[in-house]
């Protein structure tokens, strides 16, 4: 019978054959296209017919049950149409069967009109991948999907694994997750779930994925990207385009809620062929209402790498255009998060970059679960964050209502076309409402038009300090970059009714100016004046819209006569680099340090806080020793000596130790002269000599 089989199949330029799931009939008959014969199980088919090819599979049954591994092996030209039928792997008692479908090295496979749901085929192919899915190709060529709903599978909807020159279209993908709480150590680590996975490995070839008018809905991941997981080989050579899709409601326990992109590190040999690069393009997508603790909408880890003498420097790009993130929550990152992998953005091989133009963030939340215990005090909250990456803003660009800084940037250059249009309105931040910049993140301008005009629109944005605009910097090395990296006198920065609650910085706040004075050789309070790193129109200059952090110390003493044991209070005043006053000192808090103190002395400061601009220490130690007092603000540059000497303690006091203690502990309401020429004149109201010296105190 076998052997007839095969005469067969090579006698005939193609094949159909018909399945019916509830009169069907596996044999021979249903295989050689006898009339009104149907085949009953998709597995009979696949376990029978491999090797060959022009293969055409019609599913006329509305209902398909499926059991085990259904493996088609090396086949060109297979297509299966379901005709709207239903597969399902539950089997009785077992809501999700270890079943589905494999494509093993096949071409030129097209899937059209079916349903697949409660699979999950747990399935391993030497040992390149181990996953859980319900339709996996495996190094295949020339794919095509449509209209298939990806539903409520244990593990992933459809897995493609090195499989390229592909065409997902019109497809549902929804409710797909891990399903199974049992699983073993091995199958944790594999089957992480989601809607979809692709997993590109290294290709010399230039291949494509398009992705059409498909949508995802509460798939979730265990770990990274809910929806749509793609890992690639940063020396693979590929195109993947999502057009006119949706992203709503998916769920990642670690990142990217709706889409992770990982770039591996691999060893590139390229073997003569010209390395294209890859390109990752999102057009038309509505990215909304997903969630994760890093990445709500979407997470990109990038890696980058040495290339010696560029000879493998070509594209590689990740492009968003005409994208909505609508409604995205994470606990750090609620749109987007890109991370580079710890790499300086000055080095030469920094290569991948991240494009939006056309992008609308509106009303993304962050934050979400950061007042935990563990988590309280420790974490940023950002709408789109990025760090060691490239980042360009092209064109038309909106932020509004998120909860979260719009736009954080760590060691990150920052783009702008010239003819970029950028609106930030409504958002909140800890610290900068719209832009928060750290480590060295840059703003640069497009050079090759000279006359194209930017207009960076910034309004009602509200954070602790810089209402708008955060610029963290190294203030005590000054040797970082201005933020503004490059002059161009054609881009206009608008400030409207930002505000910081602190009230110090409404729109700018910098850790220092410095970087900028010497870049564009201007003293401070003509940085934004002269247009050289653009123009700033400012609502109004009253309070100052532009702060540093503190450089000058002042205080209201030439010299400290502290008592031992007695809170001494001194009044402080912060001055920034615009010669403005601060006086919040829990804006910047001081520190406090003993230098000079003698051998044998016993000199030290018990407690140091702060109200206001009143700074409150105790020293403790002998009558008579001195030493010389450090206050510099934590992490920033302004410092202040000054000399402190012990002093008697005051009337009513009586020195023990290295304090004085309060003498209403011994004596209660005598009046008349007392040792030290100190007297009591009534509750606790002291009056004496210290010296030649007439003092008064309460204790």
């Amino acid at each position: 019978m076998i052997l007839l089989l095969c005469i067969l199949l090579h006698s005939v330029s193609s094949l159909n054959i018909r399945i019916d799931g509830d009169n069907g009939i596996d044999s021979i008959e249903c295989l050689t296209e006898q009339p009104q014969s149907s085949c009953q199980s998709l597995k009979y088919v696949a376990d029978t017919i491999n090797n060959t090819g022009n293969l055409t599979i019609e599913i006329i049954s509305p209902t398909l049950s499926l059991q085990g591994s259904v493996i088609f092996t090396d086949i060109n030209g297979l297509t299966i149409n379901g005709q709207g039928t239903s597969i399902s792997c539950r089997n009785e008692s077992i809501p999700y069967g270890n079943s589905g479908i494999v494509f093993d090295t096949c071409s030129n496979v097209t899937l059209i009109s079916f349903t697949i749901e409660h699979c999950g085929l747990l399935y391993k192919n030497e040992l390149k991948y181990y996953g859980r899915q319900s339709v996996l190709f495996y190094n295949c060529k020339n794919f095509n999907i449509l209209k298939v709903n990806f539903s409520d599978n244990n593990g992933y909807g459809l897995v493609l694994y090195d499989s390229s020159d592909g065409s997902i279209q019109q497809n549902i993908f929804a409710n797909n997750s891990v399903k199974q709480s049992d699983l073993s150590i091995a199958e944790k680590s594999n089957a992480t779930g989601g809607g979809l996975h692709i997993i590109f490995q290294y290709n010399p070839h230039n291949n494509k994925i398009a992705i059409n008018a498909s949508q995802f809905i509460n798939n979730s991941a265990t770990t990274i990207g809910g929806a749509l997981y793609m890992e690639v080989d940063h020396c693979a050579n590929f195109n993947l385009y999502i057009t006119t899709s949706n992203f709503i409601g998916n769920r990642a326990g670690t990142a990217g809620g709706a889409i992770g992109f990982i770039v591996h590190r691999g060893k590139c040999n390229y073997q003569g062929a010209i390395p294209y690069g890859f390109r990752i393009s999102l057009i038309s997508c509505n990215i909304t209402n997903n969630m994760a603790k890093i990445g709500g909408g979407v997470t990109i880890q990038i890696v980058h790498y040495e290339a010696p003498g560029h000879i493998y420097i070509n594209k590689r790009e990740i492009f968003f255009q005409f994208c909505y993130f609508t409604g995205n929550k994470g606990m750090v990152s609620s749109a987007v998060d890109i991370n580079g992998k710890i790499q300086k953005v000055d080095q030469s091989a920094l290569e991948t970059y991240v494009r939006f133009q056309y992008c609308y963030f509106i009303d993304n939340i962050a934050g979400i679960g950061i007042y935990q215990k563990e988590f309280r005090g420790k974490l940023f909250k950002a709408t789109l964050y990025a760090t060691d990456a490239i980042v360009f803003l092209v064109t038309k660009i909106l932020f509004v209502n998120n909860t979260g800084t719009a736009l954080y940037a760590v060691n990150t250059r920052v783009h702008m076309s010239s003819h970029a249009h950028i609106n930030f309105s409504n958002n909140t931040g800890d610290q900068g409402g719209a832009i928060f910049f750290a480590d060295g993140s840059t703003i640069d301008y497009d050079e090759h038009i000279p006359n194209g005009s930017s207009l960076i629109n910034i309004s009602n944005n509200k954070a602790l300090i810089g209402g708008a605009i955060y610029i963290q910097s190294l203030i005590n090395i000054h040797e970082g970059t201005c933020f503004i990296s490059n002059y161009h006198n054609n881009v206009t920065f608008y400030f409207t009714k930002n505000n910081a609650t602190s009230g110090f910085g409404h729109d700018i706040f910098a850790s220092t100016l410095q970087e900028c004075v010497s870049l564009y050789s201007e003293n401070t309070t003509k940085l934004f004046k002269n247009e050289k790193m653009g123009k700033f129109k400012f609502s109004s200059w009253t309070p100052p819209p532009v702060a540093t952090a503190p450089v000058k110390l002042s205080i209201n003493e030439k010299e400290l006569v502290p008592y031992p044991g007695i809170p001494y209070n001194m009044t402080i005043t912060q001055m920034d680099e615009l010669n403005s006053n601060i006086t919040n000192l829990q804006l910047f808090p001081l520190s406090a340090t003993l230098q000079n103190v003698q051998d044998n002395s016993s000199l030290k400061i018990d407690i140091t806080y702060s109200i206001a601009n009143n700074y409150i220490i105790v020293f403790k130690g002998t009558v008579g020793d001195t030493a010389t007092l450090l206050l510099q603000t934590t992490e920033y540059s302004a410092r202040k000596l000054i000399n402190i000497t012990l002093y008697h303690c005051p009337p009513g006091y009586k020195f023990k130790i290295d304090t004085c203690h309060c003498k209403s502990n011994y004596y209660y309401g005598i009046s008349g002269r007392l040792e030290d020429d100190a007297a009591i004149i009534d509750g606790g109201l002291w009056a004496g000599y210290i010296g030649e010296k007439f003092a008064t105190a309460d204790c």
